[in-house]
């Protein structure tokens, strides 16, 4: 066991934020858009409840110009 854990290396997972640039696809199989029902099951599974994730108008009040959290203009 102790060789194992010698020959082993720690490889990197997933991304960080600023591994992402502004516009950029990312090509996957369910070809699907993520929609107001995604964000609000995710906000009940995460009980991440803030207002500004899925309530428009107090987004509004915060600048943000779009007319859901998760669909553009």
């Amino acid at each position: 066991m102790d060789d194992l854990k010698a020959r082993s290396r720690l490889v990197p997972k997933s991304n960080r934020f600023e591994d992402f640039d502004i516009g950029r696809t990312f090509e996957h199989h369910w070809e699907r858009t993520i929609n107001e029902g995604d964000n609000a099951l995710f906000t009940a599974l995460a009980l991440s409840y803030i207002p500004l994730y899925f309530n428009v108008e107090y987004a509004r009040s915060f600048g943000h110009d779009r007319n859901s959290p998760t669909r553009a203009n």
